[in-house]
C-alpha cells in the first residue's frame, strides 16, 4: 500500500499528525505529565508541541488555531469552546520562616490588612486578581500591593528575602522551598478552577484520542 495512504489512514484514526498542547504551570505539576506519557505510549507517531502559557493567552491561542487543547484557569470567554473542569482547589499563603502569622493554623483574611503582598499581575490573571482585591475590601481593607510576577519561583524567593506575602494553589505548595513555609487561609471564598479547553467545531482525530485519555483519568 502506498506511504502516503497509509499515513492518511493513521491520522484518521489518531495514530500520526500533530497535536499542540497549550498549559499553564497548575499542568505541569499535576495531571499533564501522566496524561502526556500515556498519550506517547499509546500514540507515538504523533507529533506532540508543548507551549506553556498563562490563561488569556491560550484563549487567543485556541481561538487562532495555534493549539488544539489548552490547560488553563477558568472563567474564561468560551463562546465556541468546550470546557472540561479537572480540578478546583484552594489558596495558602506563602510566608517567611518566623513570620508572626504563623502561629495562626489558618490565617484569616483580615490579618493580612497591613502585610505587604506578593501577587501575580493582574494583565495575565485579571480573574484572580480583582477577586482578591474584592474580598480584601469586602473584609475591610485595600490590600497593599509591592510586587506583581507572573514566576511562582520568583514570587517564592521574595517571601523567602522578606519582601512580604504570596499566594499559590493547593497542588503546587509543595514546590515552594523549605525556605518558606505555607499555611491554609480561614475564609477565602476564592478557588482555583482547573480546566481542559477546546474548540468545539474542531477536535481532529488526534486532539479525540488525547481527550478520550484525559476523560478515563478524570
Amino acid at each position: 500500500m502506498d506511504e502516503a495512504v497509509q499515513l492518511t489512514k493513521r491520522t484518521a484514526r489518531g495514530e500520526a499528525g500533530q497535536l499542540k498542547i497549550g498549559f499553564t504551570a497548575t499542568a505541569r505539576h499535576t495531571i499533564l505529565p501522566a496524561l502526556v506519557r500515556n498519550f506517547r505510549d499509546r500514540f507515538p507517531q504523533v507529533e506532540l508541541t508543548m507551549l506553556e502559557l498563562c490563561t488569556e493567552a491560550q484563549v487567543v491561542a485556541l481561538n487562532d488555531g495555534q493549539i488544539d487543547v489548552a490547560f488553563l484557569h477558568p472563567p474564561i470567554d468560551d463562546r465556541g469552546l468546550k470546557l472540561c473542569l479537572i480540578l478546583e482547589e484552594d489558596f495558602v499563603a506563602v510566608l517567611p520562616k518566623s513570620h508572626p502569622l504563623l502561629r495562626y493554623e489558618k490565617i484569616p483574611l483580615f490579618a493580612f490588612a497591613d502585610e505587604p503582598l506578593i501577587i501575580h499581575p493582574r494583565q495575565k490573571g485579571p480573574v484572580l486578581y480583582d477577586g482578591l482585591l474584592q474580598i480584601c475590601q469586602q473584609v475591610g481593607f485595600q490590600p497593599k500591593i509591592v510586587q506583581e510576577s507572573i514566576s511562582m519561583q520568583t514570587r517564592v524567593c521574595l517571601v523567602a528575602a522578606g519582601i512580604g506575602i504570596s499566594f499559590v494553589s493547593e497542588s503546587v505548595q509543595s514546590l515552594v522551598g523549605s525556605d518558606v513555609v505555607c499555611r491554609a487561609l480561614a475564609d477565602c471564598p476564592i478557588k482555583l478552577k482547573f480546566a481542559a479547553a477546546w474548540r468545539r467545531n474542531f477536535v481532529t482525530p488526534p486532539l479525540q484520542e488525547f481527550l478520550d485519555i484525559l476523560h478515563q483519568g478524570i
